[in-house]
């Protein structure tokens, strides 16, 4: 689990497409979790480019989540 914008990586392959995305590459990051006192909490995410955001975006999230 981690804290929402703590990653230690400086890139992460796309889960749509599977090319790196890299520094100042427009992304978007799916997530489930909880909300705590000191922030926003991470179980799952998924991490794809933008321009490769489609309707099984969501649905990657969800299979993560189900297969714990």
């Amino acid at each position: 689990m981690e804290k929402i914008g703590q990653k230690n990586t400086l890139y992460v392959q796309c889960e749509e497409c599977k090319e790196m995305i890299g520094l100042s590459t427009p992304a978007v990051e799916v997530s489930y979790g909880f909300i705590a006192e000191d922030g926003f909490y991470i179980d799952e995410s998924v991490i794809v480019h933008s321009e490769c955001v489609n309707g099984d975006t969501l649905a990657r999230v969800i299979s993560k989540i189900e297969k714990n």
